[in-house]
């Protein structure tokens, strides 16, 4: 039987996983955006992939299924790569997707290694710098798609609500399917307005302005991270863990081809060797980065790739926008990979000056880490700090330590 509930929200972080964000200390919560009403469905929460698509599909079989629900998107449709997480991603506009406003971009993103389907991004933007009325809308948006989720039977400490994870950031919802490894949904909201209860013994409500810059409404779907297909970090594109210097040189040049001849050999201050490669592109970062192949231990081993994307010393709004959207975009291209539960977290502050969009620790305990710097960050006592000085947003590949 289905009902109607109007109830008061638990607005805790209560998950760790694929598509949950990890709990700290003293977070602030949100109501805003939260359902007021929603149908109890009755059944278990089971996500099995999104708009028709299902986990497992082949690229043709994804543009099947496209052109079965929208028969004029696949005109729409383009094939892109990601370099740094090593995956594929098939990508569709629509002219409207209820419930969000406007135009919404949908991506499909396949796994490195088989090509299938692991995730879905549904992405709703309001470009430029809307005024806190026209931004409403994506909170309106956000609202209706976690009342399409919180009436499902989801087990237990297998979801988080209201969870403010930067200024302007917010996870509506986010879920996993079963209490392993399960398939995940997040409902994220960035460059919003919404009200916040501040922690302490006695919650107090504060009201906070949408940052300047873009809106963004982002529903994700991850596939079940099954046990014995978890992803493992064992390097960067050809260049394995391990390798010495000569092996890590070879790599490069069938990775880069021409461009390897511009690999240049420094040291850090410990004294580590390290190989350091400049690029004019690499997806998804706008504009020039920056390769750094750092080798330690006995024999000079490859232990860590550092990849960078810097802005100049100033960046205006629009240079810290795309160093932004280049890193959702690669937090969102790790997060569809398969994850340990409780091995990936996103939205955790570093310091005063940055936040690690993603990190995630595979079954071996080596580390991938997306990181974005020079961007205001909230404090554990709602202050903010940071967004002066350049902005960067860095990758680093990270082995297990012996």
């Amino acid at each position: 039987m289905k009902k109607t509930f109007c109830a008061a929200l638990v607005a805790a972080g209560l998950a760790a996983g694929t598509a949950v964000q990890a709990q700290q200390p003293r977070e602030e919560v949100s109501l805003s955006g939260q359902p007021h009403s929603w149908t109890v469905r009755g059944e278990p929460a089971k996500i099995s992939g999104a708009y028709g698509a299902r986990w497992g599909m082949d690229i043709a079989q994804v543009k099947a299924a496209i052109a079965a629900a929208w028969p004029i998107a696949l005109a729409t449709a383009h094939m892109g790569a990601d370099d740094a997480a090593g995956t594929l991603a098939l990508e569709v506009t629509l002219p409207t997707l209820a419930p969000g406003p406007g135009p919404a971009r949908i991506s499909y993103v396949f796994s490195a290694d088989e090509r299938r389907l692991v995730g879905v991004h549904s992405t709703w933007a309001i470009a430029g710098n809307p005024a806190e009325a026209e931004r409403a809308p994506l909170l309106s948006a956000a609202a209706a798609l976690a009342s399409e989720q919180v009436g499902y039977q989801w087990p237990v400490f297998a979801t988080a609500r209201g969870r403010v994870v930067a200024p302007g950031e917010l996870v509506v919802f986010a879920g996993r399917d079963d209490a392993g490894a399960g398939a995940g949904v997040e409902i994220r909201l960035g460059g919003a307005a919404f009200d916040v209860e501040l922690p302490g013994a006695q919650r107090r409500q504060e009201h906070r302005a949408a940052p300047a810059g873009p809106a963004v409404l982002r529903q994700t779907f991850v596939a079940n991270a099954a046990q014995d297909a978890l992803h493992e970090i064992k390097g960067f594109r050809g260049a394995r863990f391990g390798m010495d210097e000569q092996q890590v040189r070879a790599a490069v040049a069938l990775d880069f081809k021409e461009q390897a001849k511009l690999l240049q050999q420094a040291k850090l201050p410990g004294g580590a060797r390290v190989l350091v490669l400049p690029l004019a592109q690499l997806a998804p970062g706008p504009g020039p980065a920056g390769v750094s192949y750092i080798f330690n231990g006995p024999g000079g081993r490859l232990a860590q790739v550092n990849l960078l994307w810097s802005s100049g010393p100033s960046p205006d709004a629009a240079e810290r926008s795309r160093l932004a959207v280049a890193g959702a975009k690669l937090a969102d291209s790790f997060r569809a990979l398969k994850w340990r539960p409780g091995a990936a977290t996103m939205g955790v502050p570093i310091g005063q000056q940055g936040v690690a969009l993603f990190s995630g620790i595979d079954a071996h305990k080596a580390m991938v880490e997306v990181s974005l710097l020079g961007v205001p960050v909230r404090g554990p006592v709602g202050e903010t700090a940071g967004g002066s000085g350049p902005a960067k947003l860095r990758v680093a590949y990270v082995a297990a330590k012996n």
